[in-house]
């Protein structure tokens, strides 16, 4: 059974608002909570580097009303604010492990973003919503979700923020 009933869901928004605590406290990488009449939800820009470029990555977590989960969208951008491909940014995150690629392009779609309306990649919850029960227990939802669905993109979570809803750091969920 999905964790929220509604984007107004008190527990929704604690949450949100604990998540945002916690990675103040324990990372660098800084998330922001924004409401407007279209909902909650959260936002985060950082600069993820391989051998050869720098480009950014946007990352935004709303709830999806029709699933009553929360959706992961995200884009990455060369330092010009080019948007990389699909095929670009599966390259990026998986380093040609067939494995990890196999996975990323199948949980990954592409959409008109539902608040900026603009194209932009998610972790298709018609694809993810099997998982879930995986991620059923005490503590923040969205740390747990994350820790399985922001692997994909490359975020990864501090141990101290795991270890707050009890989860070994070595045996992080994996797709």
């Amino acid at each position: 059974m999905p964790p929220y009933r509604s984007a107004a869901d008190a527990k929704y928004l604690g949450d949100l608002t604990e998540f945002v605590a916690l990675m103040d406290e324990y990372s660098k990488d800084k998330w922001t909570l924004n409401k407007s009449e279209d909902g909650v939800w959260l936002k985060q820009s950082v600069m993820i580097k391989n051998e050869i470029e720098t480009f950014n990555r946007q990352t935004h977590i709303l709830r999806s009303s029709h699933y009553d989960l929360p959706v992961l969208w995200f884009n990455f951008y060369h330092r010009d604010g080019r948007p990389l491909r699909l095929d670009e940014i599966s390259d990026l995150l998986t380093k040609n492990d067939l494995t990890k690629c196999s996975n990323f392009v199948r949980l990954v779609t592409q959409e008109i973003h539902p608040y900026y309306g603009v194209l932009f990649f998610f972790i298709d919850p018609r694809k993810a919503k099997k998982n879930i029960e995986d991620l059923e227990g005490n503590g923040n939802f969205i740390v747990r979700w994350l820790s399985l669905y922001g692997a994909i993109i490359g975020m990864t979570l501090p141990n101290e923020i795991l270890l707050s809803v009890g989860i070994d750091p070595q045996a992080q969920n994996t797709l």
